[in-house]
């Protein structure tokens, strides 16, 4: 939404009459900003030193946010992502994050999580109805920890030691 500056207030980076991107930022504040990006805003500011002329415009429905996952196709470079790779990109734990995930191994779990959408949602993907079974834990039996002696070992012969006196060592 766009809103107008009526009160600048004690700030000196708020101009009166100047129009500002404005964002919700809690019950009382906008994130203000002089582009149409919520990450390149200046700072928060009470709501009363605006007056909003634009009401937000909606996005469109199967794009933001994400409720479920969708196959989509990177649009713009970013980092390891090249353009027209394909992935699945789905919903994160919070609010304006997306994660990605492999399209040839969904289950894995995501491989990022980003905030700026550079992908087109190219169809809504569909979850498998099977999902395997996990695979039963196997435990492996330890030896015992004596070794037995086999045909090719010698048994060690005992060497017996008797206690010796220094009365012996006299005489």
């Amino acid at each position: 939404m766009q809103g107008v500056c009526i009160n600048p207030g004690p700030t000196v980076t708020l101009q009166e009459g100047e129009t500002y991107f404005l964002f919700e930022h809690g019950l009382n504040n906008y994130l203000v900003s002089r582009f149409n990006n919520p990450g390149a805003h200046f700072g928060s500011y009470e709501k009363k030193f605006f007056e909003v002329i634009q009401e937000e415009q909606p996005e469109p429905a199967n794009l933001w946010p994400l409720k479920r996952r969708y196959k989509a196709e990177v649009s713009s470079k970013r980092a390891a992502y090249r353009l027209g790779e394909r992935f699945i990109i789905g919903p994160a734990k919070n609010e304006p994050y997306f994660n990605v995930y492999l399209l040839d191994n969904p289950e894995r779990g995501p491989i990022g999580s980003y905030i700026h959408n550079f992908f087109n949602i190219l169809e809504p993907y569909e979850e498998p109805d099977i999902k395997p079974e996990p695979k039963p834990i196997e435990l492996r039996q330890e030896k015992p920890i004596a070794k037995s002696i086999t045909k090719t070992q010698k048994p060690r012969k005992k060497v017996e030691f008797e206690q010796l006196s220094i009365f012996e060592f006299i005489g």
